[in-house]
């Protein structure tokens, strides 16, 4: 992800916010989660914020 400074600390404080919810619920329940499900919460968390908001998205081919 290429982001401004702002728009990266925005993305993050938000995302953190969510996962300690999440957290926090999956406690509140006794439900074990594997800890490599928070990076895929996170990196879904990444497409819901960008795609929510007033951004404008540029894709491009990463050919090496």
């Amino acid at each position: 992800m290429f982001a401004r400074a702002d728009i990266y600390r925005n993305f993050y404080a938000w995302m953190m916010e969510v996962l300690r919810k999440c957290e926090m619920y999956y406690k509140s329940h006794n439900l074990d989660i594997p800890k490599r499900q928070w990076g895929y919460f996170g990196e879904h968390l990444l497409n819901i914020y960008f795609r929510s908001g007033a951004f404008n998205i540029l894709y491009c081919d990463m050919k090496g």
